[in-house]
């Protein structure tokens, strides 16, 4: 509320009452005041039982508007608890329903914002005050104690843990200065690629350009194929066939390429970037070191 108050955008007075009832009240609010440094919200408090209000106490369990007569026009505003940051974002859409709103924004403005972070972004979160752990969004718009969480991370320690706000203070871009290498696959020429591709990786990383990024994409694509022909020549994994089990393996080459090509013409961000090379080292993990030893002259 205190955002909202001191922006001055919004023609409402916003209030805050400790409904403690009891000699507790006063110290509470105080508390509030100083450690939310109100100076834009009405700040008060209700020290006698006999004085709080019929309709019960709300707080983040939702918001009341209330017109100059005193008559309700929202008895309770969507629940911070259950809708996280969206809950706020309906209190000034409401705002600016009923004219409240003095500000240069549109209704558009108010509408709920993209999520930052798309599914398998590197990120970390916080875990403790001062404890950050780096991990990768796997899922979005989840649902979790009693409400919906922006994200769900798989922490790099082996736990899931969800972000209950899409904010930097509880989850943030992993910004690392050393590029992560492929690990060997056991094979000179495939490793041979990888160095060429990840080489290509570290020159979009340096320069985001949309050549650079196409030569990115021309680089996975000569290595994919090459691999795949590697597949057919040694029949690993039955590969072409109905019990092919290089299916998934092909699947994902063709899915990484897919999202490369998706960002042609568009602007080439860093996290974009970062986001694509752990994509292709977790590629090269989890599918080419399981043909170490089995492909190529030294398996024949």
């Amino acid at each position: 509320m205190e955002n909202w108050a001191s922006s001055g955008e919004f023609d409402v007075n916003f209030i805050c009452i400790c409904v403690n009832g009891d000699s507790t009240a006063q110290s509470v609010a105080k508390d509030f005041a100083n450690r939310y440094r109100m100076s834009g919200v009405v700040n008060g408090y209700i020290s006698d039982q006999a004085n709080l209000p019929s309709f019960g106490q709300l707080g983040c369990q939702g918001l009341m508007l209330v017109d100059v007569e005193g008559n309700f026009i929202w008895r309770r505003s969507p629940a911070f608890l259950k809708e996280g940051e969206k809950a706020w974002r309906k209190v000034e859409k409401k705002l600016l329903e009923i004219g409240c709103y003095r500000g240069e924004k549109t209704a558009t403005d108010f509408e709920e914002a993209p999520l930052r972070f798309a599914v398998g972004a590197r990120v970390e979160c916080r875990c403790g005050r001062d404890l950050w752990v780096p991990g990768k969004v796997v899922a979005q718009h989840v649902f979790a104690m009693g409400r919906e969480m922006p994200y769900k991370i798989h922490l790099d320690d082996g736990r899931m843990t969800v972000a209950p706000i899409d904010s930097d203070q509880v989850i943030r871009k992993l910004v690392s200065d050393e590029t992560p290498e492929i690990p060997s696959v056991g094979v000179p020429e495939m490793d041979h690629e990888h160095e060429v591709c990840m080489d290509a990786l570290k020159r979009l990383r340096a320069e985001r350009t949309q050549e650079l990024l196409e030569e990115v994409h021309n680089s996975l694509k000569v290595h994919f194929q090459e691999e795949e022909d590697m597949f057919a020549k040694y029949g690993f994994g039955n590969h072409g066939t109905a019990m092919s089990g290089t299916k998934s393996h092909c699947e994902d080459h063709s899915r990484i390429l897919t999202e490369i090509q998706a960002q042609f013409g568009h602007a080439i961000t860093e996290e974009f970037v970062l986001n694509l090379i752990d994509r292709v080292v977790t590629h090269c993990v989890d599918y080419d070191t399981k043909y170490a030893g089995k492909i190529g002259p030294s398996a024949v």
